[in-house]
């Protein structure tokens, strides 16, 4: 055993053998160095250094744990005490498990790099089909469990042959039923693209002529269309629409793209119905091609020439966009990253058409009423093909349905991580941003700024959504164990069937066609405030917006389009309160014609509540066999029954019969006495019968 005699030597002696270093602590004061020599001690048996502590402190550690700390020898209360602190160990610890966990990365790097050789292998030399646009290729053997769905796969991960049988039979009612483009149709959508984007060019070039830019740059500032959505997926259906993005250069402003460029198109042969929107959320300009609607959107970027191969993807282009073009962009870039996120993108694509055709039959394919749109049922497929890579097209469908029903809204659906853009966007945070808390069914777009899609949802639409959700697993259940058909699942919305009781807007303008398409657009911005007010209403318990159009042609001398909403409620609203939601939404329509400078001279909107019974007459007849779908009678030959309509503003009496009167009771407008106008009263008698419940 060797002992240390000065505090020099105990600091040499401690370095020496790889420590860190040492502290000397008076109990009292100092009294001599000779004392030191007594307190430090080395075993050569434990290899250890001990801290020594004075016996008379409090809290004596006793221990062995930790840096193994306990006292060696008697301590005298006249001298003072070091404390010794092992580190060379710990710190060789730290470097051997350093080095460890290198060794495992550069494992795992390597086995993720050749799991993903083996999936590229797969995916093209997987498909036996000739015809790629139909090909559903079938899945690799996964070498991991996560995402492969229990009781419809084998052993080894792969779906059994009853899946891919299912499959066969729903691609072949997707083709019966239009869910596929011809080729004769996807060859005229690509000569209508490269029209437009001509058109695009010489619009560009003309506003560099008149801004007396220099020839060179009039020659080169380009401009082009990028298609987005439904064709860039390669879903598009026959009738289908085509969204693009106009790119223009910096000497182009918006406010040119919804002025000089409409004049432009409108000196176009082929070009009709254009419908200029500036004041939605993402400004968009509506406008037939050769009979296809386009969908244009317009974003420029602060370069002077735009070429046809454009990466928007570049953080140069993003970085000093203002909001409304970044937003458009993100429609293209939405796009792109959908595509790169998916395992396999040919099942994805006919899930996702699947799942189109099921939403556009059960009347939820609408944004602007407060459904979900394109891109946030596409965003809702390809999160459930990322969690079952393997599965067939048919066993995804029934996993869309099984997921979403059982899914814990409003927990946001995201198919990638959230990332900082460094641009100065915010992106979708519920727990940073107040607004965001209120959002009942976020679904997050994969690109920064990552937004929710689905802001227009309300209480009620989210209610019918997960009703159907319900409904399409309970179908779906049924297929995928044989006893059950495609039919079922897709079968349309009995909507008119389904409630006694409706609200119709009305939108009428004078019979000049291009007004009326500007009218219509408006009005139908603002719908989903309609269903906001209605649901303010405590005595309705659901208000389902039906996502159609009726053209009803010349109503009173004025073109018409109308909309429903069916109402359900247990007990009877108050006939106020009701008159007054009414009026809010008629007064925030005027309020923004007069915003958008919209001349009112000519345009009206209508409100009217009714009864299932009088459907018929508010319909045109070309309509009947689509929509009015009957429940099991002779159809709805319904008597003829003159129904209350809502002037609002100018006392129109009751339209709901107060609760607990037993008779009819008759409602006499203002102004007009009961016993005088008795005959023209009683067309103002409604009598609402008891409700039924909801069955779909």
């Amino acid at each position: 055993m060797e002992r240390f005699g000065s505090v020099t030597s105990i600091n040499d002696s401690v370095r020496s053998v790889g420590f860190a270093s040492i502290q000397l602590r008076p109990a009292n004061a100092w009294r001599s160095s000779e004392s030191l020599k007594k307190i430090v001690e080395w075993s050569d048996a434990s290899q250890q250094f001990f801290v020594v502590r004075h016996p008379s402190l409090p809290n004596f550690p006793m221990n062995r744990s930790g840096f193994l700390q306990a006292v060696l020898v008697p301590i005298c209360r006249d001298v003072p005490f070091v404390s010794l602190v092992k580190k060379g160990q710990e710190e060789e610890k730290e470097r051997h498990r350093v080095r460890r966990g290198s060794v495992e990365t550069v494992s795992r790097v390597f086995y993720l790099v050749f799991f993903i050789c083996v999936m590229q292998t797969v995916a093209v030399f997987g498909c036996s089909s000739g015809d790629s646009h139909h090909c559903v290729a079938k899945p690799m053997r996964a070498s991991s469990r996560y995402g492969v769905p229990m009781g419809s796969l084998n052993g080894n991960g792969m779906p059994v042959n009853r899946d891919w049988t299912t499959t066969r039979e729903l691609d072949q009612f997707l083709k019966e039923n239009g869910a596929y483009e011809t080729e004769e149709g996807i060859q005229r959508r690509v000569d209508i693209l490269s029209r437009i984007s001509a058109v695009v060019k010489e619009w560009v070039k003309d506003l560099a002529k008149q801004r007396r830019l220099p020839d060179l740059l009039i020659n080169s500032s380009g401009g082009t269309v990028i298609p987005f959505g439904s064709f860039k997926l390669g879903i598009h259906t026959p009738g289908a629409d085509i969204d693009a993005l106009c790119v223009a250069p910096r000497h182009v402003e918006r406010s040119d793209f919804f002025t000089s460029f409409v004049e432009f198109l409108r000196a176009t042969s082929g070009v009709s119905d254009i419908r200029p929107i500036e004041d939605a959320y993402v400004p968009v300009l509506k406008l037939k091609l050769d009979g296809i609607e386009l969908d244009l959107v317009f974003a420029k970027l602060p370069i002077a020439q735009v070429r046809d191969n454009l990466n928007l993807d570049d953080a140069f282009h993003v970085a000093p966009s203002d909001p409304k073009c970044l937003r458009s962009w993100n429609g293209c870039r939405v796009t792109d990253e959908i595509l790169r996120v998916v395992p396999y993108q040919d099942h994805f694509r006919v899930t996702l058409r699947a799942v189109r055709l099921w939403a556009k039959r059960r009347g939820l394919y609408s944004n602007v009423h407060g459904y979900l749109g394109g891109v946030s049922w596409a965003m809702l497929v390809a999160r459930v093909c990322q969690m079952y890579p393997n599965a067939s097209p048919a066993l995804l469908v029934h996993r869309f349905f099984f997921t979403y029903s059982n899914w814990d809204w409003p927990k946001a659906v995201t198919i990638r991580p959230t990332y900082d853009g460094h641009h100065g966007f915010p992106n979708w945070d519920g727990r940073l941003n107040s607004a965001d808390r209120f959002h009942l069914m976020p679904i997050i777009t994969p690109v920064h700024p990552q937004q929710n899609s689905t802001f227009n949802v309300n209480h009620s639409t989210r209610g019918i959504i997960l009703d159907e959700f319900h409904r399409g697993l309970e179908h779906a259940d049924k297929v995928l164990r044989g006893t059950g058909s495609w039919d079922a699942l897709f079968e349309k919305l009995n909507f008119f069937n389904i409630y006694h009781h409706f609200v119709v807007v009305s939108a009428l303008s004078t019979p000049d066609s291009s007004e009326h398409l500007a009218w219509v657009g408006l009005v139908e911005s603002k719908l989903r405030h309609l269903s906001s007010y209605l649901e303010r209403i405590v005595a309705l318990d659901l208000i389902h917006p039906y996502p159609f159009q009726f053209s009803c042609g010349i109503v009173d001398g004025s073109l018409c389009t109308r909309w429903f909403f069916g109402l359900m409620y247990e007990r009877q609203p108050n006939n106020y309160e009701m008159e007054s939601i009414l009026y809010n939404f008629s007064e925030l329509v005027d309020v923004h014609t007069r915003i958008n400078g919209v001349p009112s001279a000519g345009r009206s909107t209508k409100l009217t509540f009714v009864h299932r019974k009088t459907i018929t007459s508010l319909i045109p007849t070309k309509f009947h066999p689509e929509h009015l779908l009957t429940d099991g009678s002779a159809g709805m030959n319904f008597p003829d029954r003159v129904t209350p309509v809502l002037n609002i503003g100018k006392g129109s009496g009751d339209v709901f019969p107060e609760p607990g009167v037993k008779k009819p009771r008759v409602a006499v407008p203002k102004g007009q006495s009961a016993g005088a106008g008795s005959a023209q009263a009683e067309k103002f008698v409604f009598n609402i019968p008891a409700m039924p419940k909801r069955t779909l």
